[in-house]
């Protein structure tokens, strides 16, 4: 029996490289599971697309001022986890799909494992890391400059506030809970309603 051709990735013909991987959901997958591994392929283009539109958002955010660490960072994610992904998660669960393999199972839910938590991480937006397109501090500085602009003085200010209070004193927005009378205080100081 012959070994079979590598066709994937699928590169044009004028680029010297050659497809590392012989991919065929037809021929290798039982038919049982030949879905599932396709819904797997998806999730991997799906997560390199989304590498992809942060690459493409942290650009906007250098362009438009913001930090360089951000857009270098998110090249990296790129160049990186985009093939580590495919090596690293879809080909164990392509083989163990296809010749039943209980080594491969382990290793494909170990690192998609690794990976979901990395990239729940990531959806987080800690500045600095990257990452630019779910970031709660992201949407916080779009509400903050709405609210500046259009909205009502009284919860701008409150929300100036909270940000202002949280840098100052270097606490995390989701520890961040004011109590009562910390929101009369707050209220005073920016002379605005009570809740």
């Amino acid at each position: 029996m012959s070994e079979k051709e590598n066709n994937f990735p699928p590169l044009p013909r004028f680029i010297p490289l050659k497809p590392c991987f012989h991919q065929d959901f037809e021929n290798d997958i039982p038919d049982l599971h030949r879905t599932t591994v396709k819904r797997l392929y998806s999730l991997w283009m799906l997560h390199s697309i989304t590498l992809g539109v942060n690459l493409i958002g942290c650009l906007a955010w250098l362009i438009g001022g913001g930090g360089a660490v951000n857009f270098g960072l998110a090249i990296l994610w790129v160049i990186l986890f985009t093939p580590c992904s495919y090596v690293c998660w879809f080909r164990p669960a392509y083989k163990a799909f296809k010749t039943d393999s209980s080594f491969n199972f382990m290793a494909f839910f170990f690192t998609f494992s690794a990976q979901l938590v990395i990239s729940i991480i990531q959806a987080v937006g800690i500045p600095g890391w990257g990452v630019w397109f779910i970031g709660f501090t992201v949407v916080q500085e779009v509400v903050l400059a709405r609210l500046k602009k259009n909205g009502p003085p009284e919860l701008g200010r409150i929300l100036m506030y909270n940000r202002q209070l949280r840098m100052r004193h270097k606490v995390p927005w989701h520890r961040m809970t004011l109590s009562t009378r910390q929101h009369q205080i707050m209220a005073t100081l920016t002379k605005c309603k009570t809740f």
